[in-house]
Formats: C-alpha cells, sequence, structure tokens
C-alpha cells in the first residue's frame, strides 16, 4: 500500500537529469537546423556549394531520423493507451484487478521509456520530449496505486473475500527488483529464473535471498554480472534497484550495495463490519458468515475455568446479532489459528473494556501490538479495585 507519506516521497522526487539533458540538446539541434532557413546563402561559388551541400544534408538526416521520431512518438501512445485502460479500470470499480493491472502497467513504462532513450539519440527534439512524457505517465501511475489503495481498502469493509485476500498479504512479502541497465537475468538462490528485470515476486516468504543479475555486453563482448542478498519481511514490499558493474579491460568494477526502499503492504489498521453470531469463549465469537475474531487487548478465563461461562455469555450479549465494526491490524491481522484479530466496538463502544472492567477478562497486549494501551490498563484497574469477577 502507497501510504501518503510515501506518494509525497515520490512525487517529490527530482526527474532525472538526462531527460533535461537531452531536452537541451535536442532544443539547441532544433534551433540550429532551424536557423538554416534564415542565413542568407553565400556569395561566393565555393561557399554556395557547401552551403548547398550542408542544407542537403540536413535535409537527409531529417528524412533518416523521422521513423526514429515516429517510434518515439508510436512509444508515448501505446503508454497513453495502457493508461487509459488503468482508467476505465477505476471507472469500473474494479479495484482489485486494477491493483495487478498496475504492476505490469509499471513495467510497460520502464521498457518503454528504454526504447524512447535510444531513440532520443537520434532524434532529441521528440525523443527528449517523450521522455519527459514517461516521467509524467510514471506519476500518473503512481496516482491511480495510490488512490486504488485506498478504495480497495474502502470496498473491503464490507467485502469479507476481498478484505481476506488483503489479509492474507501479510502473511509474505513483495519485492521489485529493478537494474541499470534493464533485461539483466535473473538468478535467486543460484537458480536461473527465466526472468529479466525489471520484475515483481509476490507472496515471497520472509528470509534473505541472495540474487545475481547477468547482463550481456555486445560493447566489451563480455558478461557484466552484480550479486547481492535481500532481506525480506512478512507484510512488507521492498523495492530493489541495483546497478551491474562495467568490465573493462578484464577487470570488473566493484559492486555497489543495491538502493531500496521498504513499505508496508497493508496501512496500520484495516477497517471492516460484520454480524456477530454467536460467542465461543470469553474472548472471541464467530460471524453469521462462520468468520472467527479474536478481540484484541484481552485474554478471557479457558472453557472449564473460573468465570469462563459468565465471560462467554456476556460477549454473546454484546454481538449476537449486532452490527460489530472491527480495527485489524495490518501487520498482524490473523493469529496462529487462523482467526482475525480486531479491536471490536459494538453500538456502545469497545467490548474489550467492557469484559476488562466487568472482571472477565485480564488485558493482553503482545509486544508487536500497536494501538494505545492504556484505557484497556485502565479498565482493568476498575475491576481489580471493585473486586469483582476473576479479581473477587
Amino acid at each position: 500500500m502507497v501510504s501518503e507519506e510515501e506518494f509525497r516521497r515520490r512525487m517529490e522526487e527530482t526527474p532525472p537529469e538526462e531527460y533535461f539533458e537531452l531536452q537541451k540538446h535536442g532544443q539547441a539541434l532544433y534551433e540550429a537546423w532551424t536557423g538554416l532557413a534564415f542565413q542568407e546563402p553565400p556569395e561566393d561559388i565555393l561557399g554556395r556549394i557547401l552551403w548547398s551541400a550542408g542544407i542537403l544534408g540536413q535535409l537527409v538526416v531529417s528524412l533518416f531520423t523521422f521513423p526514429a521520431a515516429l517510434g518515439a512518438f508510436m512509444l508515448e501512445e501505446a503508454v497513453q493507451s495502457y493508461g487509459m485502460g488503468a482508467y476505465m479500470l477505476s471507472t469500473s470499480k474494479s479495484y482489485d484487478a486494477l491493483s495487478d493491472y498496475l504492476d505490469g502497467y509499471k513495467v510497460f513504462i520502464d521498457a518503454a521509456e528504454i526504447g524512447a532513450k535510444n531513440l532520443a539519440t537520434l532524434t532529441p527534439v521528440t525523443g527528449g520530449a517523450v521522455l519527459i512524457y514517461m516521467f509524467a505517465a510514471k506519476a500518473q501511475a503512481l496516482a491511480f496505486e495510490y488512490a486504488n489503495d485506498r478504495n480497495i481498502l474502502k470496498q473491503a469493509e464490507t467485502d469479507e473475500a476481498l478484505r481476506k485476500k488483503l489479509e492474507d498479504q501479510a502473511k509474505y512479502a513483495t519485492l521489485r527488483l529493478q537494474s541499470s541497465p534493464t533485461g539483466a537475468s535473473i538468478f535467486r538462490d543460484g537458480v536461473d529464473l527465466s526472468l529479466v528485470t525489471p520484475e515483481t515476486f509476490k507472496q515471497m516468504d520472509a528470509g534473505t535471498y541472495a540474487f545475481t543479475l547477468k547482463k550481456w555486453s555486445a560493447l566489451r563482448n563480455v558478461e557484466e554480472t552484480t550479486s547481492f542478498n535481500v532481506t525480506l519481511e512478512a507484510g512488507y514490499k521492498k523495492e530493489i534497484f541495483a546497478r551491474i558493474p562495467k568490465i573493462i579491460d578484464g577487470v570488473q568494477e566493484e559492486s555497489e550495495d543495491p538502493d531500496e526502499t521498504s513499505d508496508k503492504q497493508l496501512p496500520d489498521f484495516i477497517k471492516a463490519e460484520v454480524t456477530g453470531d454467536h460467542a465461543i469463549d470469553g474472548d472471541t465469537f464467530a460471524t453469521t458468515t462462520g468468520e472467527r475474531i479474536r478481540l484484541l487487548a484481552i485474554d478471557a478465563p479457558e472453557i472449564g475455568r473460573p468465570w469462563s461461562s459468565e465471560s462467554k455469555e456476556a460477549l454473546g450479549i454484546m454481538i449476537e446479532d449486532k452490527k460489530i465494526q472491527l480495527r485489524i491490524q495490518g501487520r498482524k491481522p490473523l493469529d496462529q489459528y487462523g482467526r482475525t484479530l480486531a479491536i471490536c466496538n459494538n453500538y456502545k463502544g469497545d467490548i474489550s473494556v467492557f469484559q476488562l472492567s466487568a472482571g472477565l477478562a485480564t488485558v493482553f497486549i503482545p509486544d508487536d501490538d500497536i494501538y494505545d494501551p492504556s484505557k484497556y490498563i485502565a479498565a482493568e484497574q476498575v475491576a481489580k479495585d471493585r473486586k469483582i469477577g476473576i479479581w473477587s
């Protein structure tokens, strides 16, 4: 998920300087070419012959570079067409499909940018303008991603299947791998994946992986490589940009550590609404769809222990046939038993607070929970002071 902070950071990044260099040189070349139309031809015969030869040369170059300009223009049109597909998916509210579509869109822009850079060496004016457009297309893709992430979260509030799919993402990591130059073969833990950069890997297990990128250099007639380790964490998306060092005179330049960024795939909390069906015990209940919800911040007595029946009965009264608002931790939405972990509120308020203040549960807050524990500690203290429930 693209957070607002990450969106602002990426939008504020300075465009690559080579875009402006190409545009600058292209403008100078354009002015030199068009300036010939306003020059008076020389008076002497030799000068006029040379002048005519120069004009003819410019015309010949223009004819030969026209296909390059047309090719650059067609690349721009292709990216625009791809972007229109993203717009159509967004207007149809196919947000889940759009998420996958945008992955392909970003790879397509990267590929089109490579082609535009090559063509810009032949037609600097058109090529430079197209490269500026590619930067705008990247900003557009980021804006689509930012808006789509929020639409998905909104839809997931009432779409349980979509929410479950999002929660499943927290069990895995995502890796987007890019390189300079692009088109490098990807090896992971010594295995050729038959893939080239840029590439996105989804649903990867957390852990450390050894990557090697190999790119054949036709100029130096040698295969250049770079190797690095990537540590992935469940629930996070990591982006790696690696530079493949050159081999000159048989000696390879020293490899640099790749640039990397890491973002949470889900926000801190996912909102949802369910209808309670029955209590399983004092801290867990089932919904009308069969989903099991484990209340955060508390631990109720196990079935058969003192006060377990009273705790279960109290929870049942608060959830049965009632709309329950959930705040699910994006970093850890499920426990080891597959239960959804959530702060739960009915129309009266936080259910965990009610259980604690009635002496029917104790505070239980793992170190990796991210909500404010103060009100739960205070609620438990009320029951202790009154010596009720399990504190009697």
